[in-house]
């Protein structure tokens, strides 16, 4: 996919098309003259047109009614991998490439944030100190999880897939600019390990359960809803990635993108342990109890959970164990990932290490701040 769309001289895209059968069409609009009298008499005619629909403004003009193509999650790779990208619109034809995009009718904006262009990949490292060129590197990684991850699939197993030719075009532009990322574990990369396990789903996201078959708990790809990153950096690594440990292989040794896939982790610290409850109403972060840290759940960012264990009505009381990410120097608050030990795990593993799974995020918080917990001694375990 990568070499595919990659070394094309210019990718026709039907974008404004709902399906296979739409086909390349632009429908130019047709203006609409008005003539009247001004004050002085005179005649006058005027010619009005609806505004064309924008591609570089998706707030205004959504992809899913205006640009259908822009919302597969296949067509994020092959927009961003050919160098020219021609879009057929509903009435105008648009043309991006490395350096910019411009529209027919001549009114071609900026880019709105929420958008990645070919021109925002391409800063070279001389523009920036060394530490900037790395948390920009990081942050446009995120920023590609982010919008890729809202987009949609027919099969959830293309999850990692569909993304395959961007993050081997991630890796060519870091090793050309000496930034070596190391080993691509399921959409996190090795180097970057601990920014890139900060995922959480969209607040707004349709709840959705784990789908085990199609990534590691810990790889955002894991969950079939849109993901987001923190806007705060947290600039000191807590944990970091040592090796794989046990993955299945097809009959012609091709690795699997399950589960089953194992990485030994290694902490700075150690893994705290505690219980906590799964309420029975939601809660909105206004009703928080004194002295209860709340997390969210990876299958439903909606549902809030408490910690410790209190008192509540019809709610499920479950051994956490709580994994230090990476702390904001900034800010002094720490990211933590919260896990369960592994269930039903029928690969071959190292007895010596506990395996656990993840399930959760923490809210910000320091350690010290998290009430009803217990160190475990555990530095370095299995994480499936």
């Amino acid at each position: 996919m990568s070499a595919y769309y990659g070394g094309c001289y210019i990718c026709l895209a039907a974008t404004a098309s709902p399906d296979h059968n739409g086909g390349c069409r632009v429908r130019p609009q047709t203006p609409f003259a008005y003539e009247g009298m001004g004050p002085d008499g005179k005649q006058y005619s005027v010619s009005i047109r609806e505004e064309i629909p924008s591609l570089m403004d998706p707030v205004r003009f959504p992809f899913d009614q205006y640009f259908p193509l822009l919302t597969r999650g296949w067509v994020f790779q092959e927009r961003r991998l050919a160098s020219r990208y021609l879009h057929f619109g509903p009435a105008e034809l648009v043309l991006e490439c490395n350096t910019t995009q411009v529209c027919e009718c001549g009114c071609s904006s900026e880019i709105t944030s929420a958008q990645i262009t070919k021109a925002s990949m391409t800063q070279p490292i001389s523009a920036f100190t060394l530490n900037e060129f790395h948390a920009v590197l990081e942050q446009e990684w995120n920023r590609m999880v982010e919008t890729y991850s809202a987009l949609e699939l027919t099969y959830v197993s293309d999850r990692l897939p569909a993304f395959a030719g961007a993050a081997a075009e991630t890796r060519a532009r870091r090793e050309s600019e000496s930034v070596a990322p190391g080993a691509y574990l399921h959409g996190l990369w090795e180097k970057t390990f601990a920014n890139d396990l900060l995922w959480t789903t969209h607040p707004m996201a349709t709840a959705r359960a784990r789908d085990s078959n199609v990534a590691p708990s810990w790889s955002w790809a894991s969950v079939m809803q849109p993901i987001i990153y923190p806007t705060v950096s947290y600039d000191q690594p807590l944990c970091k990635y040592t090796r794989t440990m046990t993955q299945e292989s097809d009959n012609d040794g091709n690795v699997s993108p399950s589960a089953t896939t194992t990485i030994v982790v290694k902490l700075v610290d150690q893994l705290l342990r505690g219980r906590f409850e799964i309420a029975a109403e939601q809660r909105s972060h206004g009703d928080k109890d004194l002295g209860t840290v709340y997390f969210t759940s990876d299958s439903d960012a909606h549902c809030r959970y408490l910690l410790p264990s209190t008192t509540l009505t019809k709610a499920v009381t479950e051994t956490f164990y709580l994994m230090p990410v990476a702390r904001s120097t900034v800010k002094d608050i720490v990211r933590w990932l919260v896990l369960r030990p592994a269930r039903h795990y029928n690969v071959s593993y190292d007895v010596a290490l506990p395996l656990f799974t993840r399930i959760g995020i923490l809210d910000n918080t320091m350690a010290s701040e998290v009430f009803g917990t217990e160190r475990t001694g555990i530095n370095t375990f299995g994480f499936a």
